[in-house]
């Protein structure tokens, strides 16, 4: 049933039956309507602007309707201002080419004041004269499609966490900046990482690490949401597109002032935790144009950030690019190497320093390039933990010198032990312990006689794990030895909570002993400390006889440097240990194998 919204006159009528004569166009027009719905008809007079709505229409949406006086400009008033516009050209468009199909998409409000989206269909009624007569149409509702078709649009475009946008949703809001962006502006790309987040999460519990996410992502939002745009594009990593016109100094003390309020604002409720952030930039212009590219200069410049002690802003630099070029260069050559075995274990000696005897060799591992020749390790083993190669690598080195150790002792009785280094990741991947349980398996080897060094740095980054991991290593049979003791924490009182066995004092305290009375009383506490502890301490760097007699003086127990002897391959190794004079007196002749120390 349809009802008459404004009731026609006699003129209205007289007027209508002329221009709708063809009683066929009619009949045909609805036979083609019916076929889409039987109900939710209306029907529009272009030219006397005047609207029928069917009862079944008004029931189910809910209109509020002045069955009086209702015309378009009536419905128009009922649709969403942010659909208005775009409903209006729609119409002007259909009737100023008098096409044949309508369809339009739009909110309209109801009663109790909710939108409701609606699928509006109609087709021209015409006259001889092949102007449009009337419109006769139907509604559909479709408000629960289309929320979920907002909210599929909402996931695959916003974060669910934050709600901020993903990159998807910045890439499009990036392409639209860059339309509207004015002649005198600039665009930086603003990559924000929380230093450290995995350690916070882990350790405070990873509700705490999505509160602090949340709170993190709201600091942000307040700061650059109305002005510039903002994305969540990894676990703690966010994108802002930031607009300036104030050059390079604008930017650099906006870089400086969020990283100064980062560091003093508690982003977790009732906890005293206090984060920083390392920030990578590039501009948009200056350093491309594209957005993914952006992107990836401004992930190069947080690498180096992050790399370089973190809590600091690095803008993208073309030797920034340069380095990531050979960092990637390296990681293919890495594994080529592997594959390749192009790798080979040194030893260095370890000599007790009262008897001259030689107790043990450092593994040290060294790297023949085809092409350059020897690589130091200090240019590769970074860039292998920085990678994740540093776990193939570690347990390439270890089974090289398990099945070393191997060899020789079942071609002589061995009177010396092996130290081992064992970086950070491989302190805290879970495979570490099995891979040494099966290596001990299958080469036999007698666990006592390997000793695995580990830094403080690593055993620090997550106490609680890498101490659980020592113990096993212990358990195993394994010593261990504290490196380079004085470049992380250097606290004398984490000694006595370490399962180790030895302390390795680290050249830096070494190299001024002769000279600096300071350093010389410093050395002495750590060495009578570590004796207190029952552990023993290894001099390393040892470069002269001065140093040599020096640390004799304090009691240390062992040393370790280029004045004792160089690290050698496995053949002048051997030789070596073979020999039955392989002393070293520390004392009188302060000569250790000239051949060793010169090869």
């Amino acid at each position: 049933m349809v009802i008459k919204i404004n009731i026609m006159n006699r003129k209205h009528i007289f007027e209508a039956q002329e221009e709708m004569s063809d009683v066929n166009v009619i009949s045909e027009t609805y036979n083609q309507l019916l076929e889409d719905s039987v109900d939710n008809l209306w029907k529009w007079h272009v030219k006397d602007d005047w609207i029928n709505i069917s009862m079944r229409d008004q029931s189910q949406l809910e209109l509020e309707i002045d069955a009086n006086d209702f015309s378009l400009e009536s419905w128009k008033s009922l649709i969403h201002p942010h659909d208005r516009e775009d409903a209006e050209k729609v119409w002007a468009q259909f009737i100023l080419h008098k096409r044949e199909k309508y369809e339009n998409l739009y909110r309209v409000i109801n009663k109790s004041g909710a939108y409701k989206w609606l699928l509006s269909k109609g087709r021209a009624v015409k006259n001889a004269g092949n102007e449009i007569v009337y419109i006769i149409g139907y509604h559909i509702d479709v408000t629960e499609k289309y929320i979920l078709k907002e909210e599929l649009y909402s996931l695959s475009h916003y974060d669910k966490l934050t709600h901020l946008a993903n990159k998807d949703k910045l890439k499009h809001d990036f392409e639209l900046i860059i339309q509207n962006l004015k002649a005198s502006s600039e665009i930086a790309f603003i990559q924000v990482d929380i230093d450290n987040f995995g350690y916070i999460s882990n350790t405070l519990g990873h509700e705490m690490g999505y509160e602090l996410i949340k709170n993190f992502a709201k600091f942000l939002s307040e700061r650059y949401m109305k002005t510039h745009a903002i994305a969540r594009i990894n676990e703690d990593e966010f994108l802002i597109i930031y607009e300036f016109n104030g050059g390079r100094n604008e930017l650099e003390k906006e870089l400086a002032e969020v990283l100064h309020q980062i560091k003093n604002t508690g982003f977790i409720t009732d906890n005293e935790t206090r984060i920083s952030c390392s920030i990578g930039v590039s501009i948009y212009g200056v350093h491309g144009q594209d957005f993914y590219d952006l992107i990836k200069k401004s992930s190069t410049a947080l690498h180096s950030a992050k790399k370089n002690l973190k809590d600091q802003y690095i803008i993208y630099s073309q030797q920034l690019g340069t380095s990531v070029y050979y960092n990637m260069h390296m990681i293919n050559q890495i594994r080529m190497g592997l594959e390749d075995e192009a790798f080979e274990m040194y030893y260095q000696p370890i000599i007790h320093l009262k008897t001259g005897q030689l107790t043990s060799v450092e593994a040290l591992i060294r790297w023949n390039h085809p092409e350059n020749g020897f690589v130091s390790p200090d240019n590769f083993i970074p860039i292998a933990e920085n990678s994740g190669q540093i776990i193939q690598l570690e347990k390439w080195i270890f089974e090289n010198v398990f099945k070393q150790i191997r060899q020789w002792t079942m071609s002589e009785r061995l009177n010396i032990n092996f130290s081992i280094n064992m970086s950070a990741k491989g302190l805290v991947t879970g495979s570490i312990i099995p891979f040494l349980e099966s290596m001990l398996e299958k080469y036999q080897v007698d666990p006592s006689y390997i000793e695995f060094e580990v830094t403080e740095t690593a055993v620090f980054n997550n106490i609680e794990y890498t101490l659980s991991v020592l113990e096993k290593l212990k358990s195993l049979g394994f010593r261990l030895a504290l490196d380079d003791f004085g470049v992380g924490y250097s606290s004398l009182s984490y000694l006595s909570i370490l399962p180790i066995d030895k302390v390795k004092l680290d050249r830096k305290f070494i190299c001024n002993i002769e000279r600096s009375e300071r350093d010389f009383l410093l050395v002495k506490s750590i060495i009578d400390t570590a004796h207190n502890l029952n552990l023993e301490i290894v001099a390393e760097g040892i470069e002269n006889t001065r140093q040599v007699e020096l640390l004799n003086e304090l009691n240390c127990d062992y040393i370790q440097g280029y004045h004792c002897g160089r690290p050698q391959d496995a053949r002048l190794t051997s030789l070596f240990i073979n020999s039955k004079n392989n002393a070293y007196d520390p004392i009188v002749s302060h000569k250790f194998k000239k051949k060793w120390r010169q090869e």
